[in-house]
């Protein structure tokens, strides 16, 4: 297992990864502006985001291979935060939020929902 080495901070701040057709609204409960979400287009991409985990265990994880098999049919994972920083923005309200399935399009697939 590969552990994570370096700085890391006690964020107060909820992330979640969504894949879904790029050209499809979030269609969560708040507006996420485009400017605040990173898309992840290519397993390497996703990949970089779990780099702690070894080959093994990102395999075995039955969400990270469905979301690959879904960037290979042209969809991407969009990644965003709602923290405590937040406040003024209309997406505030997802800041300690889990997502549910009732929150996104029905054609949406929930990699992180954001619980801690």
């Amino acid at each position: 297992m590969k552990i994570r080495a370096g700085f890391v901070s006690n964020s107060s701040s909820s992330s979640f990864m969504i894949v879904q057709k790029e050209d499809e609204d979030l269609n969560i409960i708040m507006t996420i502006p485009k400017k605040d979400i990173t898309f992840i287009r290519t397993e390497a991409e996703f990949r970089e985001y779990y780099d702690w985990l070894n080959d093994e265990e990102f395999n075995n994880r039955k969400d990270y291979k469905k979301a690959i098999k879904l960037l290979k049919q042209g969809y991407v994972i969009k990644k965003f935060s709602a923290g405590s920083e937040d406040y003024d923005k209309p997406y505030a309200g997802l800041y300690g939020c889990r997502l549910t399935k009732e929150m996104v399009s029905k054609d949406s697939f929930i990699i992180d929902d954001g619980e801690c």
